[in-house]
């Protein structure tokens, strides 16, 4: 139960690569990359709001007695740092794009 923010997190950092494979190098302008580098921006924000949500069910299913206060306790810091690396990554390429489609 403690694993669900590390195998989310490894979910959004393979559809980001695959996201990323779209891009187009020969052809800086198109609309393509416009789409994958917003794919990659929205990717990472939706990925911090679900993290950052997964404490309050890790709360919640404590106080149900569904799983232990450890595995909670453990839950939520696991989040937390996927939270922040995961969306700093994918949202930092995504930005990154998104600013050599402007510049080019």
């Amino acid at each position: 139960m403690e694993n669900i923010p590390a195998g989310q997190a490894i979910s959004v950092l393979l559809l980001g690569v695959l996201t990323c494979s779209f891009w187009q190098r020969n052809s800086p302008r198109s609309w393509i990359n416009l789409a994958v580098a917003i794919s990659l921006v929205v990717l990472a924000c939706s990925f911090a709001y679900v993290q950052l949500d997964l404490p309050t069910l890790f709360d919640r299913l404590a106080s149900f007695n569904q799983i232990s206060s450890d595995v909670a306790a453990i839950g939520k810091l696991q989040a937390g740092f996927w939270a922040g690396v995961v969306s700093l990554v994918v949202g930092g390429v995504g930005v990154n794009l998104l600013s050599s489609w402007i510049d080019s």
